[in-house]
């Protein structure tokens, strides 16, 4: 993206700096190093498609211009404008400002230390080591900030110039060639903790591609089929740890297929990838090992604690992550959590890493996967579906109708399908009524999809008679741009709260979810629903849950009653990223019971093949 510089009468443009060449230097410094330069110089890059085979040292270099290209994405998106400034300096005014005085800094060979930065009272960040692993602007050049080795000072490492890096440069902020007398401001863009462990990953794996395992030769071209060291699989049958987690058909032949390093299970919405991934690491992961089960998700990880702790005796395991990102199951297995039990014991895992399985591997990008190999992952097992969405970009924070291109996951179902190799398919589903499940089915899965007996008895039994897809229609062009630079459209804001407020009795005692494609209309149905919400958490057990999300968000959460929200309305029957396939997949698949479309069917079915087969299964109402 090219940004406009302003520029004032004088002219107070900073010398510019090339990017500094490596200092002479070797090991975990030279590592820290480089992974600077990464982070504090993050250039505009052009990423070519990634072909789904390559040898690994390409493969590498190829991975580490994603990874540029998504750290330069997440600074533009802190730069984004905001009544004309950067969007990092119009943000309340002190919430990511601090001050350093010179007189308080230690100036050392690219880079100064600060004992005692000036935090104001409105400062979101309170600490030295809250600002560890951020991105600063100070002046007219970004800074890569980290604790010192025995963190008492934090250390402003230099990166770019602003204007060089082709990003906004306020003129009154500029320092020239030296700091100012006294003191400057320094503003945070953000932390980028996640962003520095996968480039030290991917730093290291590139200083020595040839010191790992054959992964990486499989990781690059996923059509190299080295043997994995698995155990062969056995029949549980009468164990009755395996028993209180059953596999059905499909599920065990998944599992009893997995024999080489690299392995790809598609497992659509709700067909028990938990499941899958639990008899995987019982059944095919061998005594002297300790798999690691791995996802970009949080809500993943709680329905993995769920399964194994039925069985924790036979399948001891630890949760690993912060206690206040991940879900109340995983909470009572974290490391912490055991240590403090009442009896005081703690399970050991004997063995060391040699597999990884990767639950919702469809949401994971491709330059978080090589960082694996540094914890001696020997086999990876990769269980996602390409049908729902892609890995998250930076990119759609800047533009949310922006392509974010594949991930892992996808590349490797492309290369095996490619090469003619079966792609092992989950295919009994447990959330759908039949009906919206055979939509599903028939857009996206290719009619492979069946239903569970019990799931379609129970799903039936719920609707008693009632539809369990609905489109509400209504014409006229009602779709608003907002303040946001999204989409929305008011009169389906209204139209959703009448639905809730209709059927308030009803579905008293339904999960309640709604759903839209657009952040300018998910900020107008959060601020109309505000109150319907807080009822719904208002501690009344017999009160289901409502909860209003983006699509993209909502991607391994159900509802007995979804409410999707289309909002394009329009003479020229533009739909925008209504079409994209994957967010339709994950939009018409959360619904348990019944699937209300609120939309303008004219405009949204006029083009898209997906929408008109919905509206056909759908009692229309208009």
């Amino acid at each position: 993206m090219i940004f406009a510089h302003r520029r004032s009468g004088r002219d107070q443009r900073a010398v510019r700096a090339p990017r500094p060449p490596p200092r002479s230097s070797s090991g975990v410094s030279e590592v820290y190093e480089k992974v600077d330069t990464l982070l504090g110089y993050p250039e505009g890059v052009d990423v070519p498609e990634l072909p789904p085979c390559s040898p690994p040292e390409e493969y590498l270099k190829s991975v580490i211009l994603l990874f540029r290209q998504e750290v330069r994405a997440a600074v533009e998106a802190a730069f984004d404008f905001e009544d004309s400034k950067p969007g990092f300096m119009s943000r309340s005014m002190y919430q990511n400002q601090i001050e350093i005085r010179v007189s308080s800094a230690m100036l050392l060979e690219n880079s100064f230390e600060v004992t005692k930065p000036h935090f104001h009272q409105q400062c979101a960040l309170r600490k030295l080591a809250d600002l560890q692993h951020h991105i600063c602007v100070i002046g007219n050049r970004l800074f890569v900030v980290r604790l010192n080795k025995d963190k008492s000072a934090l250390r402003f490492i230099e990166g770019g110039f602003l204007e060089e890096l082709n990003l906004p440069c306020d003129p009154e902020e500029a320092l020239g060639d030296s700091f100012p007398i006294q003191k400057v401001s320094a503003y945070s863009l953000g932390y980028f903790g996640s962003q520095r462990a996968d480039a030290i990953g991917l730093v290291k794996l590139q200083a020595n591609p040839h010191g790992q395992s054959t992964l990486l030769r499989s990781l690059a071209d996923p059509t190299v089929r080295c043997e994995a060291s698995l155990m062969p699989f056995l029949d549980t049958s009468g164990d009755a740890a395996a028993e209180a987690v059953p596999l059905n058909s499909t599920q065990k032949e998944a599992v009893r297929g997995l024999k080489y390093e690299i392995e790809a299970i598609q497992g659509p919405p709700r067909t028990g990838k938990s499941t899958t991934i639990y008899h995987t690491i019982k059944g095919q992961v061998p005594l002297t090992q300790v798999a690691l089960v791995t996802s970009v998700q949080n809500k993943a990880i709680d329905s993995c604690a769920a399964k194994l702790q039925k069985t924790v005796d036979s399948v001891p395991f630890f949760v690993f992550g912060q206690a206040e990102n991940i879900g109340e199951t995983a909470k009572r297995w974290t490391l912490q959590a055991q240590m403090e039990s009442e009896d005081g014991s703690l399970r050991t895992l004997n063995g060391r890493l040699g597999v990884a399985v990767m639950d919702e591997a469809g949401l994971t990008p491709e330059y978080k996967v090589p960082a694996l190999l540094q914890l001696g992952i020997k086999t990876i097992v990769a269980i996602g579906d390409q049908q729902q969405l892609q890995p998250f970009s930076q990119r759609t924070v800047i533009n949310e109708e922006s392509s974010v291109g594949t991930g892992f996951f996808q590349r490797v179902v492309a290369a095996l399908q490619a090469a003619g190799q079966p792609l092992p398919m989950l295919t009994r589903q447990y959330r759908m009524h039949p009906k919206i499940a055979s939509v599903v089915s028939s857009s996206f899965y290719g009619g492979r999809l069946e239903t569970d007996e019990d799931t379609a008895l129970n799903r039936s039994l719920a609707t008693m008679g009632e539809p369990a897809i609905e489109w509400l229609t209504y014409t006229g062009c009602k779709e608003e741009f907002s303040q946001r630079r999204s989409k929305q459209n008011s009169h389906e804001v209204m139209m959703v709260r009448d639905l809730l407020e209709k059927n308030k009795a009803a579905w008293r005692s339904k999960s309640k979810m709604v759903i839209t494609f657009y952040r300018g209309q998910h900020f107008q149905l959060e601020k109309s629903l505000r109150d319907l919400v807080k009822q719904s958490r208002g501690g009344d057990a017999a009160e289901g849950e409502l909860r209003v999300v983006t699509v993209d968000s909502s991607q391994g959460a159900e509802a007995d009653v979804v409410i999707l929200s289309c909002v394009r309305s329009n003479k020229k029957g533009k739909i925008g990223f209504l079409s994209n396939p994957h967010r339709l997949c994950v939009a018409d698949s959360r619904a348990k019971e019944r699937l209300l479309i609120v939309g303008d069917a004219e405009t949204v079915c006029n083009k898209d093949e997906i929408f008109s087969r919905l509206r056909e299964a759908a009692h229309v109402v208009e």
